[in-house]
């Protein structure tokens, strides 16, 4: 031990007075392993480590300064940091973690770390970024694990959203800008979901929208209740109401019903007093499409083409016949033409059928002309008040043929033959 009077100090040297060892200076500073006073108004200053214990091993506390960094690493069973007397704000456990009961931890912003778990009461707040990210930019993938309660979202320092899992493990997504505050901070889930306003999803692709993909058990829109994979609901006392809309305003908008070979491929209508009385069905086992109404199939078109009205089978009749009406009782069977003019009862237009006394019916309803055609001319009419021409548009008796006649067998009339020319009249054949 030697005090200098010119530097004012007691210097603690080694055994032979070569090396000091410690200082303690007229100021009453402390300077270890060095001769220079402490620095920034210290008090102690050390140049080296310091251990708190009986070695670096054994140490209840290890400072090490390496020149760059400074390390604290401890051995008892826990390291606390915070004020004497006070619950410390940042406590590390000997089995791992951080907890943090108070304060902020702050870095720079290229900070990283590692750690199990982080417990606070408190906040994590961002200092100086705009969000929190779970990874990294070139990696975000990290877990966010909320064991209970909700997440919620501000902004500001307002509430507006809320994430939970309710009790029955449903995903709920709630909009909260109109609950008071009150309401956001003692609300329950359940008074949550009772009176919150269902959260809306927007936004564009979420990863890569090639190869991004999903699932969910039931998606709700518009509704909290989804009965089926997807259920689009809106409650609106109008007519009109579009529920959904598939667009591709570049080609074509395909929706697809995928089911297995030998079932069917269903779109059904249904309403509050029958689920499905209208359908339309694609029968794969026959590939056949299939049209219902009130519950009961109208119209059948096979694999081959034909199309069946009332019939489920229209090749049934020898033929294969395209297009096939049945009618399963005995009453006539038409198919009824109309247009604008025509009108559209059942005494307009023009039908095609049987009659329920099974007779084939041509029937024209209007006081119009009935004209067959073959080769895109007009070969007979039946003109409104029943004479037929034959080659004649317009004919004048009951039977008017312009051309030649040939009857293969007996003419009988009860008046007269007549030429309307006047020419001879002749008869050539036999002798009777």
């Amino acid at each position: 031990l030697v005090f200098q009077g010119g530097t004012a100090g007691f210097y603690f040297n080694d055994d032979n007075n070569a090396t000091t060892n410690m200082v303690i200076n007229s100021s009453g500073r402390v300077s270890i392993g060095t001769t220079s006073a402490p620095s920034n108004s210290s008090r102690v200053g050390i140049a080296g480590n310091l251990n708190v214990g009986n070695g670096q091993s054994t140490s209840i506390v290890y400072l090490e300064n390496s020149g760059t960094d400074m390390y604290i690493e401890g051995n008892a069973s826990k390291l606390n940091i915070g004020s004497v007397g006070n619950t410390q704000a940042v406590t590390f456990p000997a089995g791992g973690g951080l907890h943090m009961n108070a304060g902020n931890v702050s870095g720079s912003a290229t900070s990283t770390g590692s750690f199990g778990h982080i417990v606070t009461a408190g906040h994590i707040v961002p200092k100086t970024a705009d969000s929190f990210d779970l990874g990294s930019e070139t990696k975000p993938f990290r877990d966010l694990h909320v064991s209970s309660g909700s997440i919620k979202m501000y902004a500001g320092s307002t509430e507006i959203a809320r994430i939970q899992v309710s009790d029955d493990d449903e995903f709920e997504f709630f909009s909260t800008k109109e609950l008071s505050a009150a309401q956001k901070k003692t609300f329950t889930k359940a008074e949550i979901r009772a009176n919150a306003t269902p959260g809306k999803f927007r936004g564009g692709n979420i990863g890569n929208p090639t190869a991004s993909t999903g699932s969910f058990f039931a998606v709700g829109i518009g509704t909290t209740q989804a009965g089926r994979p997807l259920h689009s609901f809106r409650n609106i006392d109008a007519n009109g109401v579009i529920l959904g809309r598939f667009e591709n305003p570049s080609g074509e908008a395909i929706i697809e019903i995928i089911s297995q070979n030998n079932t069917l491929g269903i779109l059904q209508f249904g309403d509050a007093e029958d689920a499905n009385p209208g359908a339309i069905q694609y029968d794969h086992s026959g590939n056949s499409m299939r049209f219902k109404t009130a519950d009961a199939e109208r119209l059948r078109i096979t694999s081959d083409g034909n199309i069946g009205i009332g019939t489920t089978d229209p090749s049934a009749i020898s033929g294969n016949n395209q297009l096939h009406l049945h009618r399963s009782d005995s009453g006539h069977n038409y198919i009824h033409f109309t247009n604008g003019t025509t009108g559209v009862t059942n005494s307009d237009g023009f039908k095609v059928g049987i009659a329920s006394g099974e007779q084939a019916v041509i029937w024209n309803n209007r006081a119009t002309d009935l004209i067959f055609g073959t080769s895109n001319t007009q070969r007979m009419t039946i003109a409104t008040n029943g004479r037929v021409g034959i080659g004649s548009t317009v004919p004048t008796t009951q039977l008017d043929v312009n051309g030649s006649v040939l009857v293969q067998g007996v003419v009988t009339t009860t008046s007269h033959i007549k030429l309307a020319d006047g020419s001879n009249f002749y008869l050539d054949g036999g002798s009777n």
